[in-house]
């Protein structure tokens, strides 16, 4: 796994957009469509101290690098913060 900021473009079949992580963040980004998530994996990500989406803390569980929420829906952006 690289260390330091990171930038990288994503796409699926609802949406796409960029995943940024700068320090203790990781932040994916919704340039168009939606993102619908039950679980998401970020390597390295450490102890995560919280999860917003659209700008709206959500409940999560971690495990190792998975981080698992009861099914949300993104349209800006999901960020989390280790």
């Amino acid at each position: 796994l690289l260390s330091g900021d990171f930038r990288c473009f994503w796409s699926v079949g609802s949406g796409w957009g960029n995943y940024i992580r700068t320090n203790n963040q990781h932040t994916v980004e919704i340039c168009a469509g939606s993102l619908t998530l039950k679980t998401l994996l970020l390597d390295g990500i450490g102890n995560v101290t919280a999860v917003t989406v659209d700008g709206v803390p959500v409940a999560f569980t971690q495990i190792d690098n998975q981080l698992h929420f009861d099914g949300i829906t993104v349209y800006k952006n999901i960020q989390v913060i280790c």
